[in-house]
């Protein structure tokens, strides 16, 4: 008796090759993040962890990193200190232009990405 494949394992098969796809090229730089050669080529000579010690000495690199904490770090505080009050009054009033706002906060939602960018 022959299986039929149904629409929805079609649906699940194309989903994980989408994923591979999208991951693969993910993995590939962390695989060969750990290769001691300066260029990455596959099989791999080895395995090092000499570009993270060489990007551990940059002190430019770790300004910028320690610039990104800080900048993460405040953002989140301030995102979070006005973000739930205003959502707690938004979700409990009701004021004037309050359409207006939830219009403004689902745009994003609803306008597609490449007219975005």
């Amino acid at each position: 008796m022959k299986k039929i494949i149904s629409g929805w394992s079609l649906i699940k098969i194309f989903t994980l090759l989408v994923y591979i796809w999208m991951f693969a090229p993910i993995v590939a730089v962390v695989i060969l993040a750990f290769n001691p050669q300066q260029f990455g080529s596959f099989p791999m000579e080895g395995f090092s962890f000499k570009w993270f010690v060489k990007l551990s000495q940059n002190s430019t690199i770790l300004d910028a990193f320690k610039n990104s904490l800080v900048l993460g770090s405040f953002t989140a505080i301030f995102a979070t200190a006005i973000g739930v009050p205003a959502a707690m009054a938004f979700i409990r009033y009701e004021f004037r232009g309050k359409d207006f706002i939830n219009t403004l906060l689902l745009a994003p939602i609803m306008i597609p990405e490449v007219i975005l960018g």
